[in-house]
């Protein structure tokens, strides 16, 4: 066998042109193309780094929002109930000065009715005793007289108490 030059040199240039075809063709697409997809890669666990943090972030904004929202509610129904308790001490003083009112109103109507009841009593006893003293004495006796009579038996006492 013998070994040819020219074909050596033939071969190496083959090999050259086949080596900088794929080198061209291929290995620069191929790692060009794995350099956009690392950097696709990179770029999408960045994106997911910081929705994760954003999540977070919104999160913890939540539970800031809740506790916020429990503070203001437990506010509220602690004014709520403060209101509740005021409005209950004013509307039972409230009554309780109307229960005042009525009562005073009505003992005035019931002192009212009992002045007016003794005084009909009245007449009717200053009635009956000028009828009686009339049928006592065997005359008629009006008012006038029966005054009169009281007067001097009032004065006829305190002549005898003196």
């Amino acid at each position: 066998m013998e070994i040819h030059v020219s074909q050596i040199i033939f071969q190496m240039i083959n090999f050259g042109v086949v080596f900088g075809a794929i080198l061209f063709l291929l290995y620069k697409p191929i790692i060009k193309m794995l350099d956009d997809r690392r950097n696709k890669i990179e770029e999408g666990q960045k994106a997911a780094e910081a929705s994760i943090r954003e999540k977070e972030e919104i999160d913890a904004l939540k539970k800031k929002a809740k506790t916020q929202a429990e503070k203001d509610a437990s506010k509220l129904i602690e004014k709520t109930e403060d209101e509740a308790k005021e409005l209950k001490t004013k509307l039972s003083k409230e009554a309780r000065d109307e229960m005042k009112i009525w009562k005073e109103k009505e003992m005035k109507k019931w002192d009212d009715q009992m002045a007016a009841m003794k005084k009909e009593m009245e007449k009717n006893v200053a009635d009956m005793a000028i009828a009686i003293a009339g049928k006592v004495i065997g005359a008629d006796v009006d008012k006038k007289t029966h005054v009169t009579l009281i007067n001097s038996s009032i004065k006829e006492l305190e002549r005898s108490l003196s």
